[in-house]
């Protein structure tokens, strides 16, 4: 898993990456609107454990959330399109991460801008500035950057601080 083949592989189109994309890195995207006017898109992986109706599963790892405003004015500013993050995401693996972070930023693009991101304060500095990155280059839709930091997994691009 994660070589330079499947990293790009043909589910990647038109600078998208689509869910069948995150599927074959372990990634499910699930989407709720039936709790509109609010849309929510989590990222979980695979091997999350299923939780029955009953039990209470833990916040998700990674949530794109957006409000919309009933307010029909064309001048206001209604709906907030926001991304949080988890202290779970640091239990992806590095191109999980990337990936989930890129596919939400994607998101984020078609639904509105991005006014803010949500960091859980106990995420370590070198997690935080990955997910700034991502984001950065996903709003830019530069798959091609993608496609270079999954194939090479000790890439240096999110490497800030010292490891250990």
């Amino acid at each position: 898993m994660g070589s330079r083949i499947e990293a790009t592989d043909g589910t990647v189109v038109d600078k998208k990456i689509t869910e069948n994309f995150l599927h074959l890195h372990n990634l499910l995207v699930t989407k709720f609107f039936e709790n509109a006017p609010t849309l929510v898109w989590e990222v979980e992986s695979l091997d999350h454990p299923y939780y029955p109706s009953h039990i209470r599963r833990p916040n998700p790892p990674i949530v794109l959330t957006r409000l919309a405003g009933k307010n029909k004015d064309p001048f206001a500013r209604h709906d907030t399109v926001s991304i949080q993050v988890n202290r779970s995401f640091t239990e992806f693996k590095r191109r999980q991460q990337i990936l989930a972070v890129y596919y939400l930023g994607q998101l984020s693009l078609e639904h509105g801008s991005l006014d803010s991101v949500t960091l859980d304060q106990r995420l370590g500095p070198q997690t935080l500035h990955r997910i700034i990155d991502v984001l950065q280059y996903s709003t830019n839709s530069d798959v091609a950057q993608l496609l270079n930091d999954l194939a090479d997994e000790h890439g240096s691009r999110y490497t800030r601080f010292p490891l250990g």
